[in-house]
């Protein structure tokens, strides 16, 4: 087992926008994740604001964008495979992972979550099944482990890491 030393946060925290609550899970994730780092990192609010996040809540390509905009400088974000994620949780790094059922087309599927970001903050490898923990975003400091083969069709990852440490 593998598991970082992080402290995630909540979407439905009373310093949260109420209105902002249900999508929020972008912008919790991008929170916590910078929050690991420490630094000044803007607010749930904020981050939901500027990132014009919606009912159904941030795109790939925001998380990416918003990442970058509010991390450190020397850091970088982007797409990552399953196998780049579990080296950065190896390298005490987390990372924002995203279940979309919707928007990947498999919308028949029955994963964990329909759509929802998550900080990546460790994995259990036990004989043939990988098992991946998660920070909720639902109370603060609440993980959950997961099967990465019953949800990988609609998971994906954003590495963030130094510049120095990409492949």
């Amino acid at each position: 087992m593998k598991k970082i030393s992080f402290q995630s946060f909540s979407q439905y925290a009373h310093t949260v926008e109420q209105s902002f609550r249900r999508a929020a899970c972008g912008p919790t994730t991008i929170y916590s994740i910078l929050s690991h780092y420490g630094g000044n990192v803007p607010s749930i609010n904020t981050i939901f604001k500027k990132a014009r996040c919606r009912s159904y809540g941030l795109s790939k390509r925001k998380m990416i964008r918003y990442l970058k905009q509010y991390g450190d400088p020397s850091y970088c974000a982007e797409s990552g495979t399953i196998d780049e994620a579990l080296r950065e949780i190896d390298a005490g790094r987390p990372v924002a992972m995203k279940f979309d059922k919707w928007f990947s087309g498999r919308w028949w599927e029955r994963p964990t979550y329909d759509y929802h970001w998550v900080p990546l903050i460790g994995y259990v490898e036990k004989e043939d099944e990988l098992q991946l923990i998660v920070g909720t975003n639902r109370a603060i400091g609440e993980t959950r482990t997961i099967s990465y083969q019953a949800n990988r069709s609609v998971l994906s990852f954003v590495l963030y890491r130094p510049h120095s440490e990409r492949d």
